[in-house]
Formats: C-alpha cells, structure tokens, sequence
C-alpha cells in the first residue's frame, strides 16, 4: 500500500519549480532564462545543481540552449506544452502503460524503416549508435545519443506523425529514462540492446528489428522495477 519516500535533490527541486512555472503560464515557449549566475542566486542553489536540472529539462525537450545566446523554453511543439500543462495527470500513468505505446508506435515505426530507410539513414543511426557508445560515462551525454537514436530510427520510417508522437512520449517518460541512464551498467545494457536492433534493421529483417526494438522496451521495465525494488 505504502511506497518508500523518495528524498528529492536540488536538482530535481529546480526542475519541479521550472516546470510549474510552465504549466501554469509564468514561462512561455520561446522565452529566455536568466543568465545562469542569475538565476542561480534567485532560486538560491549551487551553480552545478542548476546545470544539473537544465541538462535534464533540455534532455526532456522542455528547454534548448542557443549557442551565444541562451537557454530558452522550448518553442517547437505543442504538445509538449499541452503535456506540460497536464503534468499532474501523467503521474497517473504508469510505466508498463507508456512501454506498451512505445511498443505499438516504435515497433509500427521501425517496420517502416526497413521497408523505407535509404542507406543515408541507416548510416545516420549508425553514426549517433557509434556517438552513444563514446558517451559511456557522461550520464547526460549519454542521455541525449540515447535518445537520438531512437529519434533516428522513427525518421527513417519517414512518418512526420511518428516523429512528433515519439517527442511527446520522450517528454512523458523523461524521469524514468534518465534514472534507467543513471549508471554505467545500465547504459552498457541499452547500448547492447541497440546493437542488436540496428543490426537487424541493417540487415532489412523486420521481425528481426521488432522482436530486438520490442526486447530492449521489456528490459528498460525491468530495469525500473529492480531500481524500484532496491
């Protein structure tokens, strides 16, 4: 009945007050934080704690930082800001339930790929696989070329549909994903588990790349009821 109490950092704390400030309209999609000195005086955390929660929000697609100009709120869709605004509802949602619609929108997605993919794209998911595997030991390096690649692979199923829904369950599944990324092991697995699905997909064997894309969902559940339980 009862789940343990889970001691949030102040990290995580700068991003729930981020957050509320976007849902409830005081941070608007396309405005510009405040210098980092700045807003770290204001919210009156460390300077890496900051740096902490904005890679996680820029992770998450909340935020997006210009080179010589700043970090912004993310302008580019819709959906995030709805997703956003219903941040309440999504605690609802349990994880298995979001696997599952990752399962029926990546596995439809990577059928596609193979059916459609040129070699462009096939080398292009290689390339970020490649990129993932140097990002080993950077937990948000690592975060984004996880996410990256998958983003490749919907790309090449050339359905725009597919690529926004992909972001919009990026965004819901954010603090999940970034606690399944949190240590070396567990990045190990998933790069493991791309691998075989880019192998697959290379080699233009669509069962082959759904069973892999479909094992390697299964095993980020699994790997979030071990850090559950532990």
């Amino acid at each position: 009945m009862f789940g343990k109490v889970v001691k949030k950092t102040v990290a995580d704390q700068v991003i729930d007050q981020i957050k509320s400030l976007l849902s409830g309209g005081d941070l608007r999609p396309g405005s510009q934080l405040p210098p980092e000195r700045q807003l770290a005086e204001m919210l009156g955390v460390s300077r890496p704690s900051l740096r902490e929660a904005l890679r996680a929000l820029e992770y998450a697609g909340v935020l997006e930082t210009r080179v010589g100009e700043g970090v912004f709120v993310s302008d580019g869709s819709c959906m995030l800001s709805n997703n956003l605004q219903m941040s309440h509802l999504l605690q609802q949602y349990a994880l298995e339930e979001m696997i599952e619609v990752r399962k029926v929108l990546e596995t439809a997605s990577i059928k596609l790929a193979v059916e459609r993919a040129s070699d462009e794209d096939i080398a292009c998911i290689r390339k970020v696989h490649e990129e993932s595997k140097a990002e080993l030991h950077s937990r948000e390096g690592f975060a984004h070329s996880d996410y990256a690649f998958h983003q490749a692979i919907v790309e090449a199923a050339h359905n725009s549909i597919f690529v926004v829904m992909l972001q919009t369950m990026r965004q819901m599944m954010s603090d999940f994903n970034i606690e399944l990324l949190a240590t070396v092991k567990g990045r190990r697995a998933v790069i493991q588990n791309h691998e075989e699905v880019l192998e697959a997909l290379a080699s233009r064997e669509s069962k082959a790349a759904a069973k892999a894309l479909e094992s390697h969902l299964d095993n980020v559940v699994f790997s979030m009821k071990a850090q559950t339980r532990a």
